[in-house]
């Protein structure tokens, strides 16, 4: 008894839901990464015995929880920082500012604080 072969048909995968899939993964990576560049403030951390002389002749900057901020023994408000620090910086010999947060201040407060700082025109900046 002899079977009939069937005839042999050849399959073909279509690539039209491959190439669906590969675009839809292409879409979403564009759409989910960050372009932005972020910024960034350099800080240079000192030995020991450059935090000694940091101290001297520096102008201390305390930011609180509350918008406040206390330069050296005057306190203001965090809007009036950058009126009052440059004319404070234009006295001083070093031109060096020291940044020590009180407790619970918001990250955000802090960077503002030092980007004033950056702005007023001092030479040296030190975070505590």
């Amino acid at each position: 008894m002899l079977f009939a072969q069937a005839a042999k048909t050849k399959k073909w995968v279509s690539m039209t839901p491959l190439i669906d899939i590969v675009f839809l993964l292409l879409i979403f990576f564009m759409l989910t990464t960050n372009f932005i560049h972020q910024n960034s403030i350099l800080l240079q951390v000192p030995n020991s015995t450059a935090l000694k002389n940091s101290w001297q002749d520096a102008i201390l900057v305390r930011p609180d929880k509350n918008g406040l901020v206390r330069i050296n023994a005057d306190k203001i408000k965090l809007s009036e920082l950058d009126k009052k620090l440059p004319m404070i910086l234009a006295s001083s010999k070093t031109k060096r500012v020291v940044v020590q947060p009180y407790q619970n201040v918001e990250l955000q407060t802090l960077v503002d604080v030092l980007d004033k700082v950056r702005d007023s025109g001092a030479l040296a900046i030190s975070l505590l």
